[in-house]
């Protein structure tokens, strides 16, 4: 099979319309599973489920046999829902339903918990892909992290939305501190300055190129 478009395509009326990763965007995570081809996925915010689903197109595709485990706080009180839903409880059936309409929902274990209490049970994976608001602090705690760290070192990749100083800006209008300043080495493989989604927000992907 191939890369089937996801933004524009998922019903409006089940994720509230919000669709803030292009097509071109999603791909480069579809693509980056394939040449990858692991056995285990790691997600760090399903959100609505855009690149959950385009994570796990790459596994239906690549052959490899793998599994995505995405992770996401859904039950939290803080949490907003979208538009039209009455609960992030509501959300979660939506990015199941979704998952089912692509034909991907068997490769995907959906997890409703708070992501920093993954790391009192870590579990092994090939290749990561982390947006969970991302900012530096967010990201410094998970990059941190003896067990990613190791991971790393141990060939994993890790993905995460941000890593070009036009996205920091959005932090910086936010009060937090900027993705390019975590304690890492980073290399921006998509985006970088000038992508523009079709919401007319900048963004990019980076990858932990290692630790010093």
């Amino acid at each position: 099979m191939a890369f089937q478009e996801i933004h524009g395509v998922i019903d409006k009326n089940t994720t509230g319309g919000w669709g803030g990763y292009g097509n071109d965007f999603l791909k480069f995570l579809y693509d980056s599973v394939l040449d990858k081809k692991p056995k285990t996925i790691l997600e760090f915010g399903t959100g609505w489920g855009y690149t959950t689903i385009a994570l796990a197109q790459g596994l239906r595709d690549c052959g490899s046999g793998g599994v995505l485990k995405t992770y996401d706080y859904y039950s939290k009180d803080n949490y907003t829902p979208l538009p039209g839903m009455t609960s992030w409880k509501h959300t979660i059936k939506a990015v199941n339903d979704n998952l089912i309409k692509f034909g991907v929902r068997d490769l995907v274990e959906l997890n409703d918990i708070d992501i920093f209490k993954w790391f009192d049970n870590p579990h092994n994976f090939d290749l990561a892909f982390v947006d969970i608001h991302n900012s530096g602090e967010k990201l410094n705690k998970v990059f941190n992290n003896d067990f990613i760290k190791d991971s790393v070192q141990n060939g994993s990749d890790v993905f995460f939305c941000g890593g070009s100083t036009l996205r920091d800006g959005i932090n910086v209008t936010r009060g937090e501190q900027p993705i390019t300043s975590v304690d890492c080495n980073i290399k921006c493989v998509f985006g970088g300055e000038t992508f523009e989604n079709p919401q007319g927000k900048k963004s990019c992907i980076a990858k932990i190129e290692g630790y010093e």
